[in-house]
């Protein structure tokens, strides 16, 4: 659980720096975080922000027709973790 929390903050950390090299880190930490607890609603929104972000023209990261059903995905699974199939990426 300690890991998880640290991946969350590091991800959150990342995220606000609100840069290319700070997304792509922020979607890392997050995908670690829920590879540790599954459970972490805390890391399935920092994902939702982060691909939300990814989407937007400043970053250009991902697609919009990419990044925003990921986000929205993501926004979701805190409350479907009974199948976690429908979190994966």
């Amino acid at each position: 659980m300690g890991y998880s929390i640290a991946h969350d903050c590091e991800g959150r950390y990342y995220w606000n720096k609100r840069t290319v090299e700070g997304l792509k880190e922020a979607i890392n930490h997050f995908k670690q975080s829920i590879g540790i607890d599954p459970s972490d609603a805390e890391a399935y929104s920092g994902l939702a922000d982060t691909y939300a972000l990814a989407g937007d023209w400043e970053y250009g990261i991902l697609p919009p027709a990419e990044a925003f059903p990921l986000a929205k995905a993501f926004r979701r699974c805190p409350r479907t973790t009974a199948n976690p199939s429908y979190c994966a990426t």
